[in-house]
């Protein structure tokens, strides 16, 4: 994900897209369009919830890995916790992968917390706080990954993303214990609490193997219909 670019750098880039400011949009907004975001000032907010988070220092992280192989549909299933995934999208995706990480991380109740008292006081840089959340949780993520895979593998696919459902999340969160572990619930609906959590699959290859999807945009199953895309950035899930 972004390799040249540092930490603070895909943050920043990945939460103007969540805020639906696109890279080719002009730094500042037009005299006679008070509609249209100020992209420099929106990225020193952006930077400011950065050191607002870095303080918290709440990023917490667990995962695990598990065997994999397909049920009698051609669906992959994760033997030893008996989850089946149905999901077309993965038999694309996972396809040479005969592993599966599960890895969620969260903010803790403290992000939640410090979004809603600066929504409170400042509605607008609440929501860029809020934004910036997201994005610093996904490219901590993407950090930690490093300590418990390597060799060839899959980009990170969560539960409520394609053709997968949400519900997933509920037997995928008890095979990595996540409330013992991180302080995370999963709802029956298959949400999290505290809301700044994230939780993903990414399948695992063996050694030499060279059908695993790399994360690409021309792969995705919602390639044609993607706002973020349309304006010119990718989510990088």
């Amino acid at each position: 994900m972004h390799s040249n670019l540092s930490r603070d750098e895909k943050i920043i880039k990945l939460a103007l897209s969540y805020l639906g400011v696109s890279r080719n949009q002009s730094t500042d907004a037009a005299p006679d369009d008070d509609r249209k975001p100020d992209r420099e000032a929106i990225t020193e907010l952006i930077k400011k919830s950065i050191l607002m988070l870095d303080e918290e220092d709440a990023f917490r992280v667990c995962g695990r890995i598990f065997d994999m192989d397909k049920n009698a549909e051609g669906f992959y299933r994760i033997r030893e916790a008996d989850i089946d995934l149905i999901s077309e999208d993965l038999k694309v995706y996972f396809e040479g992968c005969d592993r599966i990480c599960i890895i969620a991380s969260t903010l803790g109740s403290q992000a939640d917390t410090l979004i809603r008292k600066t929504m409170a006081k400042d509605g607008a840089f609440g929501s860029v706080l809020d934004a910036t959340s997201g994005a610093y949780l996904e490219c901590m993520l993407d950090e930690a990954e490093r300590t418990y895979i390597s060799g060839p593998r899959t980009f990170r696919f969560a539960p409520g993303y394609g053709d997968l459902a949400l519900e997933t999340n509920v037997k995928l969160s008890a095979a990595i214990d996540i409330y013992r572990k991180i302080g995370v619930t999963c709802t029956d609906g298959g949400t999290f609490i505290p809301r700044k959590t994230m939780l993903g699959m990414i399948g695992l290859a063996p050694e030499g193997t060279k059908a695993v999807t790399e994360r690409s945009c021309g792969r995705c199953t919602r390639k044609d219909i993607c706002s973020i895309r349309k304006g010119g950035d990718r989510c990088w899930i």
